[in-house]
């Protein structure tokens, strides 16, 4: 467990002084900043749309594949160019604790971009009190519904991260496998929110067809959770999803430990 806490703070250390995750994090901010204050001046041009905070929220979360890859992307690749993972793994450190470290650095990093994102409603409620009132940016169940999503929903997306830099040395093609996986899991979830596709055509596929949606509907999940209505199905879908992929990183990494 010690190894593990001094592979975290290296990595944190180590993403915080990486010019490329700055920079990354500065312009992720940048656009959530102005999708916000565009939510912000067209909710009230339509009825019944969910209040700024909620598409913030939802903004953070289809905005993922934008800014993982950057948090990820050299964890396991660049080390295994350079031959520092070689090193590491000959010391008595667990090849799960160097897993799970360097995924939670990049998990922290990314939840400390939410909460400075989920800032902005914050810091505009208390400025523009009197005007934005009725918008209940410090409702608290839209803060702890959807910051728990983002929360849960985070996890797996950077664990997803840390397996697909475990498969490659080059941080460029990490990158893009997790920006491809992520987009995957992105038009999983617009599918089966729409559900457009062409009705199944037996009980068998129908049954696979809702118990996928159960699970994909990543919008009305989220809806739903900022509503206070929490359904434990996607936190253990994600979470599950987590374990599996830092589980299949650790075998990943053992496996080419010994190439």
């Amino acid at each position: 467990m010690r190894n593990l806490f001094v592979i975290l703070r290296q990595e944190i250390f180590s993403l915080l002084i990486s010019p490329a995750t700055f920079i990354a994090g500065f312009y992720f901010l940048l656009v959530m900043g102005l999708m916000f204050w565009f939510y912000l001046g067209s909710y009230h041009l339509s009825t019944g749309r969910m209040p700024p905070i909620f598409e913030l929220a939802f903004g953070l979360f289809i905005m993922t594949p934008t800014i993982i890859p950057f948090l990820t992307m050299r964890s396991l690749a660049e080390e295994r160019r350079t031959g520092t993972l070689e090193t590491l793994l000959a010391t008595p450190t667990p090849t799960y604790a160097i897993v799970v470290g360097k995924w939670g650095a990049a998990y922290l990093y990314y939840l400390s971009l939410c909460g400075l994102a989920l800032g902005f409603p914050a810091v505009t409620h208390y400025f523009f009190e009197d005007k934005v009132g009725e918008l209940r940016f410090m409702d608290l169940t839209f803060l702890f519904g959807g910051g728990l999503y983002l929360m849960v929903s985070g996890a797996a997306f950077v664990a997803i991260g840390i397996f697909a830099s475990s498969l490659t040395r080059s941080q460029l093609v990490a990158g893009m496998l997790t920006f491809t996986l992520l987009l995957i899991q992105l038009s999983l979830i617009y599918y089966f929110h729409e559900n457009q596709p062409a009705a199944p055509t037996s009980m068998l596929g129908e049954t696979i067809h809702q118990s996928l949606g159960a699970f994909f509907r990543g919008y009305d999940h989220l809806r739903e959770f900022s509503r206070g209505i929490i359904d434990t199905r996607p936190i253990v879908y994600y979470l599950t999803s987590a374990a599996l992929f830092l589980g299949f990183a650790t075998l990943v990494t053992e496996h080419r430990s010994g190439e």
